[in-house]
């Protein structure tokens, strides 16, 4: 009896023991603001009082406080916004705070106004989760959720950026350029950003350039909050990681007001705009081929008291899917120039770098180059060169780097007729009136093409020069009256670019004339 009597004893004393540390949510109050009323504080028990909100203009959640027992490791607020007679079942969730002592609280605000969106009727659902090493204790209503009704409606007024619907009517566009060849504009519809011309994501690129765009808002300037200004964010996701968000601001282009007759009432919209952007994504980027990238990008309001707004962040209609082209890089084969040293021209000298062309010079132009390069895609040659001293080596990064295009392509030959004076002032920072006599330089250049809206730059193409050693450059031997290309810069024999007015010997286009 004894035996059976304790047996008894224990399994309440079990159930008791079960009963005092049972995990329940027991009451939440949530404090909420309407237009420009004074907040109100619902509780639980009387929250259907409230579940027609009405008319709103605003609609904050302040803060909702939880009251709970037992243990609960987190305990989140989960809110559901859709139109009336949708069955959208997506939800947001909100962490709340413990005190340590069964409270519980979720800051806010949360703006329910702008979580809902456009002008409708709106139903709002909530319900409270408390976790506990992993078991779930929901306050839902048993399962029908705590449920508000509510109308949004245009206009009110207050100093609040949430007295503002700016997205009424508003439309934004975006254009785009990849390869060269296709421009595609999209359009935000209100919902999302949808294309306006049908097509398919951009695919394998090499340049994807953002041109420019255009957004027009509509917003209700009574209601006390304007629109200060407006951006194209942006960012690279790649191989699924999301990248940093980058900013291209737009300016005003136009304000307008617009008699609205059905609501009887003036509007008022803004322009902005960004043209001529130019800005190729893929370059700028420095994005590689053998990687999956994703352009995602949105339009960003900030409101005049320093609030910002978002149109179609986070929302999957703004994320366009590309691969980078595998690019070759051009084949150099070799460059020759032309030169005239005191008079006499030496044409298609091979530059492979050593070879000492002059004894002694008083004038060396460079006439003209020729690169030869092999490949596809190539869109421009550019030849950088210096002038330095001998003893320098591989000369200094304080030499100036001087840089000419090429003007002629003849198949794989790109060529230009440049008449560089290499002896004359200009040619370096370090000797601004010109090159000293009697002294050994290096004319130093490399090959820079032009590749889907990039300079490449190689070693290969790099390290050709052409040794020079000057005579006596203040000397005179002579002047040459040969004719002269009248248009080439004029110098003194002390090197210093002269003008037409300038009396004495000059040097024009390699040869000594008086003038």
């Amino acid at each position: 009896m004894k035996k059976v009597f304790t047996l008894i004893f224990m399994v309440c004393m079990m159930a008791f023991a079960n009963t005092t540390i049972a995990q329940t949510i027991t009451g939440w109050t949530l404090n909420v603001q309407r237009n420009n009323e004074t907040a109100i504080d619902i509780t639980r028990s009387v929250y259907s009082n409230y579940t027609n909100i009405g008319n709103v203009t605003a609609l904050l959640l302040n803060s909702m406080n939880i009251t709970t027992t037992g243990s609960f490791d987190n305990v989140i607020l989960w809110v559901n916004m859709h139109h009336e007679g949708e069955d959208k079942n997506v939800w947001h969730d909100v962490s709340a705070t413990s005190d340590g002592a069964g409270n519980w609280t979720v800051t806010g605000p949360i703006d329910l106004y702008e979580l809902a969106g456009e002008n409708d009727n709106w139903v709002l659902k909530i319900y409270v989760e408390g976790i506990n090493g992993g078991i779930s204790v929901k306050d839902d209503n048993n399962g029908a959720y705590y449920v508000f009704n509510f109308t949004i409606s245009s206009g009110g007024g207050g100093d609040s950026d949430w007295t503002v619907k700016y997205y009424s009517a508003s439309t934004a566009t975006l254009d785009l350029t990849w390869n060269g060849t296709m421009n595609r504009n999209y359009s935000y519809n209100g919902n999302g950003i949808r294309e306006q011309y049908y097509g398919e994501n951009p695919g394998e690129v090499g340049s994807l350039v953002i041109n420019g765009f255009t957004t027009r808002f509509i917003y209700n300037k009574d209601a006390g909050v304007g629109i200060q200004s407006v951006s194209l964010q942006y960012r690279i996701n790649v191989d699924g990681a999301e990248g940093q968000w980058n900013e291209l601001q737009g300016t005003l282009d136009k304000e307008e007001t617009i008699w609205n007759p059905e609501k009887e009432r003036y509007e008022y919209r803004r322009i902005y705009s960004a043209s001529n952007l130019n800005f190729d994504v893929v370059s700028v980027e420095g994005l590689e081929p053998g990687h999956n990238y994703e352009l995602q990008y949105m339009f960003q309001v900030v409101t005049t008291t320093e609030k910002s707004k978002f149109l179609g962040r986070d929302g999957s209609d703004t994320k366009m899917s590309f691969t980078v082209t595998e690019k070759s890089l051009p084949t150099y084969k070799g460059m020759t120039v032309t030169l005239t040293e005191d008079g006499t021209e030496y044409a298609d000298i091979d530059v492979s770098g050593g070879s000492l062309v002059s004894n002694g010079c008083t004038s060396l132009v460079l006439n003209n180059f020729k690169v030869t390069l092999g490949g596809e895609n190539i869109e421009a040659v550019r030849l950088y060169w210096r002038v330095y001293p001998d003893e320098m080596g591989g000369g200094s990064s304080d030499i100036q780097w001087n840089s000419v295009d090429a003007t002629v392509r003849n198949g794989e030959v790109w060529s230009d007729n440049c008449n560089i004076d290499l002896l004359g002032s200009g040619v370096n920072i370090e000797i601004p009136e010109g090159l000293q006599s009697n002294k050994a330089y290096r004319f130093y250049c490399y090959i820079a093409p032009l590749v889907s809206g990039t300079w490449l730059q190689s070693q290969e193409w790099g390290d050709l020069r052409i040794d020079i050693k000057t005579g006596n450059l203040t000397a005179v031997e002579g002047v040459s009256e040969a004719v002269v290309n009248k248009n080439a810069p004029k110098y003194s024999l002390c090197g210093a670019r002269v003008g037409d007015g300038y009396k004495g010997i000059v040097i024009q286009a390699g040869k000594k004339v008086m003038q």
